[in-house]
């Protein structure tokens, strides 16, 4: 048997500190509750393709649409392709018309405005990037 548990299910042996607050004996943690043993809720993590992973190496500073195009060498349709997927995932933020302005992701206004506007990794997408 466990030191300090008479029985199954019984209470924790405490003691009482000279301020009057209850000590937990065996929980490694002075003054608190009994220590769990629970799991962490698992870390959802996105799949990522290899094409959206070399996109993402490029965008760790605000970058136009046209240099990402030079970068990267992928057909313009395709790039607007993957930086949608990448928006909805919430993997990049987009800036239009300037570099300081961010605008919210919206399907409808993304195809109008997606090769006049630049991209930056969000802190989601970096981490995505930089664990994969």
């Amino acid at each position: 048997m466990l030191a300090g548990l008479s029985r199954p299910g019984a209470r924790p042996k405490t003691r009482r500190n000279y301020a009057g607050r209850r000590l937990y004996l065996h929980s490694g943690r002075r003054g608190r509750r009994p220590a769990t043993f629970a799991r962490p809720a698992p870390r959802f993590t996105l799949l990522m393709t290899d094409a959206e992973f070399d996109l993402l190496d490029e965008l760790y500073f605000v970058t136009p649409f046209r240099v990402l195009l030079e970068k990267t060498g992928l057909p313009a349709a395709e790039l607007q392709a993957q930086l949608g997927r990448l928006l909805e995932q919430g993997l990049v933020r987009y800036y239009w018309p300037d570099p300081d302005t961010e605008l919210a992701y919206e399907p409808t206004s993304f195809g109008a405005l997606g090769q006049d506007a630049s991209y930056l990794a969000s802190k989601e997408g970096l981490l995505q990037h930089n664990t994969r």
